[in-house]
């Protein structure tokens, strides 16, 4: 888990780039897009054999929008 980074901090980044750049790709809708975003963003569960924890700091590794 990439507990260092900021899901707001990188949510404005994430955001920004996203509507700034609409018209240029044009295969999706900002607006619905960004709160689909934070939804996966602030909602990481994680299952480790049968016990499962709820990431509350940080965003998870391997989602699309955190870093390789």
């Amino acid at each position: 888990m990439n507990t260092n980074i900021n899901i707001n901090a990188a949510m404005a980044v994430i955001s920004a780039f996203i509507r700034e750049n609409e018209k240029e790709f044009g295969h999706y809708h900002a607006a619905t897009l960004i709160p689909a975003l934070e939804i996966a963003m602030n909602n990481n569960i994680v299952k480790s054999n049968d016990n499962y924890a709820s990431q509350i700091l940080g965003t998870a590794m391997g989602k699309p929008p955190a870093p390789c």
